[in-house]
Protein backbone atom coordinates (compact mmCIF):
# COMPACT_ATOMS: atom_id res chain seq x y z
CA UNK A 1 0.00 0.00 0.00
CA UNK A 2 1.51 3.23 -1.09
CA UNK A 3 0.22 6.60 0.72
CA UNK A 4 0.31 9.52 -1.70
CA UNK A 5 -0.16 13.07 0.42
CA UNK A 6 0.77 16.37 -1.65
CA UNK A 7 -0.52 20.42 -0.65
CA UNK A 8 0.70 23.32 -1.78
CA UNK A 9 2.36 25.28 1.03
CA UNK A 10 2.78 29.07 0.49
CA UNK A 11 6.07 30.89 1.27
CA UNK A 12 8.16 33.96 0.30
CA UNK A 13 10.03 31.92 -1.63
CA UNK A 14 7.16 31.23 -4.71
CA UNK A 15 7.57 34.78 -5.61
CA UNK A 16 11.24 33.87 -5.69
CA UNK A 17 13.88 31.24 -6.41
CA UNK A 18 11.49 28.20 -5.06
CA UNK A 19 8.83 27.32 -2.87
CA UNK A 20 8.08 24.67 -0.31
CA UNK A 21 5.50 21.95 -0.89
CA UNK A 22 3.68 19.88 1.97
CA UNK A 23 4.42 16.34 0.51
CA UNK A 24 3.61 13.96 3.91
CA UNK A 25 1.42 14.13 6.89
CA UNK A 26 1.38 11.14 9.50
CA UNK A 27 -0.83 12.13 12.53
CA UNK A 28 0.13 10.21 16.43
CA UNK A 29 3.95 9.72 15.37
CA UNK A 30 7.19 10.97 16.10
CA UNK A 31 9.42 11.95 13.89
CA UNK A 32 13.33 11.58 14.06
CA UNK A 33 15.54 11.31 11.04
CA UNK A 34 15.37 12.37 7.30
CA UNK A 35 17.56 11.55 4.80
CA UNK A 36 17.43 11.73 1.04
CA UNK A 37 20.21 9.99 -1.26
CA UNK A 38 19.18 12.10 -4.35
CA UNK A 39 15.94 14.51 -5.67
CA UNK A 40 13.94 11.65 -5.73
CA UNK A 41 14.31 8.29 -3.20
CA UNK A 42 14.68 8.52 0.67
CA UNK A 43 13.94 7.70 4.16
CA UNK A 44 11.67 8.82 7.37
CA UNK A 45 12.88 7.11 10.34
CA UNK A 46 9.93 7.20 13.33
CA UNK A 47 10.12 6.55 16.86
CA UNK A 48 7.14 4.81 18.31
CA UNK A 49 8.63 5.69 21.99
CA UNK A 50 7.72 1.81 22.95
CA UNK A 51 11.73 1.27 22.34
CA UNK A 52 10.76 0.27 18.87
CA UNK A 53 11.43 2.79 15.87
CA UNK A 54 10.05 2.84 11.95
CA UNK A 55 11.22 3.92 8.70
CA UNK A 56 8.93 5.25 5.71
CA UNK A 57 10.09 4.92 2.13
CA UNK A 58 9.96 8.24 -0.29
CA UNK A 59 9.88 7.72 -4.13
CA UNK A 60 9.12 9.92 -6.84
CA UNK A 61 10.64 13.47 -5.45
CA UNK A 62 8.61 12.34 -1.98
CA UNK A 63 5.32 12.22 -3.81
CA UNK A 64 4.86 8.64 -3.39
CA UNK A 65 5.50 7.33 0.05
CA UNK A 66 5.07 3.45 1.75
CA UNK A 67 3.82 2.27 4.97
CA UNK A 68 5.62 2.42 7.87
CA UNK A 69 7.68 -0.37 8.59
CA UNK A 70 9.33 -1.63 11.48
CA UNK A 71 13.02 -1.48 11.54
CA UNK A 72 14.51 -2.63 14.49
CA UNK A 73 13.66 -3.42 18.16
CA UNK A 74 15.84 -0.35 19.15
CA UNK A 75 15.25 2.93 18.75
CA UNK A 76 16.72 5.43 16.10
CA UNK A 77 19.38 7.15 17.68
CA UNK A 78 17.91 10.09 19.72
CA UNK A 79 20.44 10.90 21.94
CA UNK A 80 21.97 14.40 19.88
CA UNK A 81 21.25 16.16 16.51
CA UNK A 82 24.33 14.04 14.40
CA UNK A 83 22.90 13.30 11.29
CA UNK A 84 26.24 11.52 10.12
CA UNK A 85 24.42 8.81 12.32
CA UNK A 86 22.61 8.32 8.99
CA UNK A 87 23.23 7.79 5.63
CA UNK A 88 22.16 6.94 2.44
CA UNK A 89 24.59 5.83 -0.52
CA UNK A 90 24.46 5.69 -3.78
CA UNK A 91 20.86 4.84 -5.39
CA UNK A 92 19.80 1.60 -2.95
CA UNK A 93 21.76 1.68 0.27
CA UNK A 94 20.95 3.52 3.25
CA UNK A 95 22.89 3.15 6.87
CA UNK A 96 22.37 3.72 10.80
CA UNK A 97 23.17 3.44 13.67
CA UNK A 98 20.85 2.61 16.41
CA UNK A 99 20.90 2.78 20.32
CA UNK A 100 22.18 -0.18 22.14
CA UNK A 101 25.63 -0.15 19.80
CA UNK A 102 23.20 -1.55 17.18
CA UNK A 103 23.47 -0.86 13.64
CA UNK A 104 21.53 -1.30 10.72
CA UNK A 105 21.14 -1.36 6.87
CA UNK A 106 19.12 -2.08 3.99
CA UNK A 107 20.53 -2.60 0.42
CA UNK A 108 17.30 -2.40 -1.65
CA UNK A 109 15.85 1.08 -1.41
CA UNK A 110 14.63 0.18 2.03
CA UNK A 111 12.69 -3.04 1.17
CA UNK A 112 14.90 -5.57 3.66
CA UNK A 113 16.99 -5.01 6.66
CA UNK A 114 20.29 -6.32 8.36
CA UNK A 115 20.70 -5.82 11.78
CA UNK A 116 23.68 -6.34 14.03
CA UNK A 117 24.28 -6.36 17.57
CA UNK A 118 28.21 -4.68 18.50
CA UNK A 119 26.79 -4.84 22.41
CA UNK A 120 28.21 -8.79 22.89
CA UNK A 121 31.40 -7.96 20.78
CA UNK A 122 34.55 -6.30 21.91
CA UNK A 123 33.13 -2.46 20.98
CA UNK A 124 30.48 -3.21 23.97
CA UNK A 125 31.99 -0.17 25.93
CA UNK A 126 31.85 1.77 22.79
CA UNK A 127 29.53 4.13 21.47
CA UNK A 128 29.10 5.66 17.70
CA UNK A 129 31.09 8.98 17.54
CA UNK A 130 30.63 10.01 13.78
CA UNK A 131 31.89 8.71 10.26
CA UNK A 132 30.89 7.54 6.97
CA UNK A 133 29.81 4.97 4.95
CA UNK A 134 30.59 4.57 0.80
CA UNK A 135 29.94 2.49 -2.13
CA UNK A 136 30.57 -1.37 -1.93
CA UNK A 137 30.17 -2.18 1.73
CA UNK A 138 33.16 0.52 2.83
CA UNK A 139 33.08 2.93 5.90
CA UNK A 140 35.19 4.55 8.09
CA UNK A 141 33.97 4.66 12.08
CA UNK A 142 34.83 6.80 15.11
CA UNK A 143 34.00 4.51 18.16
CA UNK A 144 34.30 6.72 21.58
CA UNK A 145 35.08 4.41 24.70
CA UNK A 146 33.15 5.56 27.51
CA UNK A 147 35.58 3.80 30.36
CA UNK A 148 39.05 4.99 28.70
CA UNK A 149 37.83 8.39 27.48
CA UNK A 150 39.48 8.21 23.95
CA UNK A 151 38.64 7.48 20.48
CA UNK A 152 40.00 5.29 18.28
CA UNK A 153 39.19 4.83 13.83
CA UNK A 154 37.58 1.55 12.87
CA UNK A 155 36.60 0.21 9.60
CA UNK A 156 33.90 -1.65 8.01
CA UNK A 157 34.03 -3.81 4.70
CA UNK A 158 30.82 -6.04 5.35
CA UNK A 159 27.81 -2.98 5.22
CA UNK A 160 28.70 -2.24 8.53
CA UNK A 161 28.03 -5.49 10.35
CA UNK A 162 31.62 -5.43 11.47
CA UNK A 163 34.16 -3.19 12.63
CA UNK A 164 38.30 -3.85 12.81
CA UNK A 165 40.65 -1.65 14.02
CA UNK A 166 44.21 -1.87 11.88
CA UNK A 167 47.20 -3.37 13.48
CA UNK A 168 49.06 -0.24 15.40
CA UNK A 169 46.23 1.66 15.15
CA UNK A 170 46.02 4.23 18.13
CA UNK A 171 43.93 5.17 20.32
CA UNK A 172 43.06 9.01 21.43
CA UNK A 173 42.81 10.72 24.90
CA UNK A 174 39.82 12.36 23.49
CA UNK A 175 36.08 11.78 23.90
CA UNK A 176 34.62 12.11 20.15
CA UNK A 177 31.73 14.55 20.32
CA UNK A 178 31.45 13.95 16.59
CA UNK A 179 33.07 13.19 13.23
CA UNK A 180 32.36 12.91 9.64
CA UNK A 181 35.13 11.41 6.38
CA UNK A 182 35.30 12.51 3.27
CA UNK A 183 36.82 8.96 2.30
CA UNK A 184 39.01 6.28 3.74
CA UNK A 185 41.40 8.52 4.80
CA UNK A 186 40.78 12.29 5.45
CA UNK A 187 38.56 12.91 8.25
CA UNK A 188 37.68 15.57 11.13
CA UNK A 189 36.67 14.57 14.61
CA UNK A 190 35.26 17.35 17.03
CA UNK A 191 36.29 16.23 21.06
CA UNK A 192 34.38 17.15 23.34
CA UNK A 193 34.16 20.60 25.16
CA UNK A 194 35.45 21.50 21.88
CA UNK A 195 38.76 22.08 23.03
CA UNK A 196 40.52 21.14 19.54
CA UNK A 197 39.51 20.32 16.28
CA UNK A 198 40.88 16.92 14.87
CA UNK A 199 42.27 16.28 11.30
CA UNK A 200 43.50 13.43 9.79
CA UNK A 201 45.22 12.34 6.30
CA UNK A 202 45.48 8.98 6.80
CA UNK A 203 42.52 7.28 8.38
CA UNK A 204 43.17 7.99 11.76
CA UNK A 205 46.50 6.65 12.24
CA UNK A 206 47.46 9.70 13.23
CA UNK A 207 45.29 13.28 14.46
CA UNK A 208 46.44 16.81 13.98
CA UNK A 209 44.90 19.42 16.42
CA UNK A 210 43.96 22.81 14.67
CA UNK A 211 42.19 24.72 17.40
CA UNK A 212 38.98 25.98 16.77
CA UNK A 213 37.25 26.79 20.44
CA UNK A 214 38.77 27.34 23.13
CA UNK A 215 38.71 25.46 26.71
CA UNK A 216 35.57 27.71 28.06
CA UNK A 217 33.35 26.93 25.11
CA UNK A 218 31.38 23.93 23.61
CA UNK A 219 30.18 22.31 20.77
CA UNK A 220 28.35 19.56 19.30
CA UNK A 221 27.99 19.12 16.38
CA UNK A 222 30.15 19.25 12.36
CA UNK A 223 28.98 20.60 9.63
CA UNK A 224 30.68 19.74 6.14
CA UNK A 225 31.15 22.44 3.56
CA UNK A 226 30.67 22.98 -0.24
CA UNK A 227 34.32 21.92 -0.54
CA UNK A 228 37.05 20.38 1.87
CA UNK A 229 37.91 23.83 2.57
CA UNK A 230 35.11 25.12 4.34
CA UNK A 231 33.66 23.19 7.49
CA UNK A 232 31.36 24.41 10.45
CA UNK A 233 30.81 23.55 14.03
CA UNK A 234 27.75 24.71 16.03
CA UNK A 235 27.82 26.09 19.89
CA UNK A 236 25.92 25.62 22.82
CA UNK A 237 26.40 26.30 26.27
CA UNK A 238 25.81 23.42 29.13
CA UNK A 239 23.71 23.89 31.79
CA UNK A 240 25.45 26.30 34.95
CA UNK A 241 28.81 27.53 32.27
CA UNK A 242 29.03 30.78 30.39
CA UNK A 243 31.84 30.66 28.04
CA UNK A 244 34.30 33.74 27.45
CA UNK A 245 32.58 34.18 24.05
CA UNK A 246 29.14 34.13 24.93
CA UNK A 247 27.13 35.48 21.75
CA UNK A 248 29.20 32.69 19.47
CA UNK A 249 26.97 30.54 17.04
CA UNK A 250 29.58 28.25 15.00
CA UNK A 251 32.98 28.07 14.54
CA UNK A 252 34.13 28.24 10.28
CA UNK A 253 36.84 27.54 8.66
CA UNK A 254 37.61 28.55 4.87
CA UNK A 255 40.62 27.47 4.57
CA UNK A 256 41.27 23.51 5.97
CA UNK A 257 41.19 23.75 9.47
CA UNK A 258 44.53 26.04 9.26
CA UNK A 259 42.73 29.20 10.54
CA UNK A 260 39.13 29.49 12.54
CA UNK A 261 36.72 32.20 13.22
CA UNK A 262 33.92 32.80 14.91
CA UNK A 263 30.20 33.75 13.36
CA UNK A 264 27.54 35.47 16.11
CA UNK A 265 25.15 36.48 13.82
CA UNK A 266 22.17 36.20 16.01
CA UNK A 267 23.89 36.70 19.41
CA UNK A 268 24.06 33.12 21.13
CA UNK A 269 23.88 29.59 20.06
CA UNK A 270 20.71 29.24 18.69
CA UNK A 271 21.16 27.14 15.68
CA UNK A 272 20.24 23.58 16.37
CA UNK A 273 20.73 21.81 12.62
CA UNK A 274 23.04 23.48 9.72
CA UNK A 275 23.30 22.09 6.29
CA UNK A 276 25.58 23.39 3.58
CA UNK A 277 23.78 22.30 0.13
CA UNK A 278 26.09 24.38 -2.40
CA UNK A 279 28.59 27.24 -2.39
CA UNK A 280 27.99 29.87 0.19
CA UNK A 281 24.49 28.33 0.24
CA UNK A 282 23.82 27.57 4.43
CA UNK A 283 20.01 26.57 5.76
CA UNK A 284 19.25 26.64 9.47
CA UNK A 285 17.15 25.81 11.95
CA UNK A 286 17.17 28.34 14.64
CA UNK A 287 15.40 29.23 17.57
CA UNK A 288 13.98 32.15 19.19
CA UNK A 289 15.14 31.84 23.13
CA UNK A 290 18.75 32.46 23.64
CA UNK A 291 21.75 30.38 25.22
CA UNK A 292 20.02 27.24 24.57
CA UNK A 293 21.72 25.86 21.81
CA UNK A 294 21.57 22.09 21.47
CA UNK A 295 19.89 22.37 25.50
CA UNK A 296 17.08 22.58 23.71
CA UNK A 297 16.64 19.74 21.58
CA UNK A 298 14.05 19.37 18.02
CA UNK A 299 11.56 21.46 19.80
CA UNK A 300 13.33 24.63 20.38
CA UNK A 301 13.88 25.11 16.80
CA UNK A 302 11.25 26.90 15.28
CA UNK A 303 12.36 29.19 12.43
CA UNK A 304 14.50 28.07 9.00
CA UNK A 305 16.83 30.65 7.88
CA UNK A 306 18.85 30.63 4.94
CA UNK A 307 21.76 31.85 3.90
CA UNK A 308 23.25 32.71 0.19
CA UNK A 309 26.77 34.25 1.25
CA UNK A 310 28.15 32.05 3.54
CA UNK A 311 26.69 32.96 6.70
CA UNK A 312 27.24 36.63 6.17
CA UNK A 313 23.04 37.31 6.08
CA UNK A 314 20.64 35.48 7.03
CA UNK A 315 17.12 35.28 6.14
CA UNK A 316 13.98 33.66 7.82
CA UNK A 317 11.31 31.55 5.52
CA UNK A 318 7.59 31.89 7.20
CA UNK A 319 6.64 29.01 5.84
CA UNK A 320 7.07 26.50 9.26
CA UNK A 321 5.73 29.55 11.50
CA UNK A 322 4.17 27.29 14.52
CA UNK A 323 6.00 23.79 13.09
CA UNK A 324 9.00 22.60 15.61
CA UNK A 325 11.41 21.38 12.83
CA UNK A 326 13.20 18.25 13.42
CA UNK A 327 15.47 17.53 10.52
CA UNK A 328 16.29 18.27 6.95
CA UNK A 329 18.44 16.80 3.93
CA UNK A 330 19.37 18.81 0.70
CA UNK A 331 20.76 16.01 -1.71
CA UNK A 332 21.87 19.12 -3.94
CA UNK A 333 21.09 23.04 -3.51
CA UNK A 334 17.94 22.76 -5.69
CA UNK A 335 16.31 20.08 -3.52
CA UNK A 336 15.57 20.11 0.07
CA UNK A 337 13.07 18.04 2.49
CA UNK A 338 12.06 19.33 6.20
CA UNK A 339 10.77 17.16 8.56
CA UNK A 340 8.66 18.62 11.34
CA UNK A 341 6.01 18.46 13.28
CA UNK A 342 2.88 20.09 15.00
CA UNK A 343 0.31 18.53 17.12
CA UNK A 344 1.72 14.67 16.93
CA UNK A 345 1.60 14.82 13.34
CA UNK A 346 5.13 14.48 11.05
CA UNK A 347 5.19 16.50 8.29
CA UNK A 348 7.55 16.90 5.16
CA UNK A 349 7.80 19.59 3.21
CA UNK A 350 9.90 20.09 -0.05
CA UNK A 351 11.57 22.89 -1.72
CA UNK A 352 10.77 23.01 -5.29
CA UNK A 353 12.92 25.56 -7.65
CA UNK A 354 11.31 27.34 -9.43
CA UNK A 355 14.05 27.51 -12.04
CA UNK A 356 15.77 23.96 -11.82
CA UNK A 357 18.54 25.39 -13.47
CA UNK A 358 19.48 28.00 -11.50
CA UNK A 359 21.17 27.80 -7.83
CA UNK A 360 20.08 29.54 -5.04
CA UNK A 361 23.62 31.18 -4.37
CA UNK A 362 24.82 35.49 -4.72
CA UNK A 363 24.38 36.29 -8.38
CA UNK A 364 28.35 37.09 -9.98
CA UNK A 365 29.03 39.43 -12.51
CA UNK A 366 29.85 37.37 -15.55
CA UNK A 367 31.24 39.49 -18.70
CA UNK A 368 30.44 42.79 -17.51
CA UNK A 369 30.89 45.26 -14.02
CA UNK A 370 29.38 47.52 -11.76
CA UNK A 371 30.82 50.13 -9.80
CA UNK A 372 28.43 51.89 -7.28
CA UNK A 373 28.89 55.25 -6.52
CA UNK A 374 28.35 54.85 -2.67
CA UNK A 375 28.56 51.73 -0.62
CA UNK A 376 26.56 51.60 1.67
CA UNK A 377 23.60 52.74 -0.16
CA UNK A 378 21.13 55.50 0.93
CA UNK A 379 17.75 56.15 -0.64
CA UNK A 380 19.31 56.67 -3.93
CA UNK A 381 21.33 53.98 -5.83
CA UNK A 382 24.13 55.50 -8.19
CA UNK A 383 25.67 53.21 -10.58
CA UNK A 384 28.13 53.04 -13.50
CA UNK A 385 28.23 50.11 -15.68
CA UNK A 386 30.93 49.21 -18.36
CA UNK A 387 28.02 49.44 -21.31
CA UNK A 388 25.39 50.37 -22.43
CA UNK A 389 21.98 49.63 -24.46
CA UNK A 390 18.47 49.02 -23.44
CA UNK A 391 18.24 47.02 -20.15
CA UNK A 392 15.76 45.45 -17.80
CA UNK A 393 17.34 46.74 -13.65
CA UNK A 394 16.38 44.90 -10.79
CA UNK A 395 16.84 45.05 -7.06
CA UNK A 396 16.38 41.49 -5.54
CA UNK A 397 16.10 41.34 -1.84
CA UNK A 398 17.96 37.73 0.18
CA UNK A 399 14.64 35.77 -0.74
CA UNK A 400 14.98 35.64 -4.70
CA UNK A 401 11.81 38.77 -4.43
CA UNK A 402 12.23 41.41 -7.29
CA UNK A 403 12.00 44.42 -4.72
CA UNK A 404 12.09 47.20 -7.70
CA UNK A 405 12.15 47.14 -11.36
CA UNK A 406 12.83 49.56 -14.22
CA UNK A 407 13.44 48.82 -17.66
CA UNK A 408 16.34 51.93 -18.44
CA UNK A 409 18.70 53.20 -21.86
CA UNK A 410 21.90 52.60 -19.81
CA UNK A 411 25.13 54.65 -20.96
CA UNK A 412 28.72 53.61 -20.22
CA UNK A 413 30.31 56.04 -17.96
CA UNK A 414 27.06 58.28 -17.13
CA UNK A 415 25.67 57.64 -13.45
CA UNK A 416 22.45 55.52 -13.76
CA UNK A 417 20.28 56.35 -10.49
CA UNK A 418 17.40 54.68 -9.13
CA UNK A 419 15.33 55.63 -6.34
CA UNK A 420 15.40 53.27 -3.62
CA UNK A 421 13.89 55.35 -1.00
CA UNK A 422 10.79 52.81 -0.11
CA UNK A 423 12.84 49.88 0.48
CA UNK A 424 14.10 48.66 4.03
CA UNK A 425 17.68 48.44 5.41
CA UNK A 426 19.46 45.35 4.85
CA UNK A 427 21.15 43.11 2.10
CA UNK A 428 20.22 43.55 -1.98
CA UNK A 429 21.55 42.22 -5.61
CA UNK A 430 21.48 45.03 -8.45
CA UNK A 431 20.76 43.22 -11.38
CA UNK A 432 21.60 44.24 -14.94
CA UNK A 433 20.06 42.19 -17.88
CA UNK A 434 20.45 43.47 -21.87
CA UNK A 435 17.90 42.52 -24.51
CA UNK A 436 20.95 41.01 -26.42
CA UNK A 437 21.33 38.66 -23.28
CA UNK A 438 24.42 40.70 -21.82
CA UNK A 439 24.13 40.71 -17.95
CA UNK A 440 26.35 41.81 -14.55
CA UNK A 441 24.95 42.09 -10.85
CA UNK A 442 26.34 43.37 -7.55
CA UNK A 443 25.43 43.15 -4.01
CA UNK A 444 24.92 46.34 -1.76
CA UNK A 445 23.57 47.06 1.52
CA UNK A 446 21.18 49.62 2.18
CA UNK A 447 21.52 51.45 5.02
CA UNK A 448 19.20 52.40 7.74
CA UNK A 449 17.56 55.67 7.89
Amino acid sequence: MLLLTLSLVSSLFAQGRGHWERVFAMPHSSPEVIAFADSDRGYLLLDSGLSASYVVRASNGGRIWSTKQQLSPYRALTDGPNSHSYESVGENEFYGFAELNSTFSSHDTGHTWLFTDLFNTSLKNYWFGGGAMFSQGMGVVIFDNDQQRSFSVYFTRDSAQSFTQPEGQPSFPKHAQDAFFYDLKEGWALTLHADSMWHTLDGGKSFLSTGGFDSSEFAFYLVKGWDRDHLYALAYWPEGIRPSYPSTDYMATSDGGNSWYRDSTFRSPRIFRMICAGPSLLWAFVGKNPNLGYQGGPSFADSLYYSIDNGKHWAVDTTFAGDSLIDMSWPDANHGYVLASRDSTTLVYKFVSNNPSLVPEILSSKSLSIHLLHSPVGNALDFEIESEGRARVSVVDLLGRVRKESTLNLVEGQTTALDIGSLPAGYYQLCVNFVDGRQASMSFIKKPE
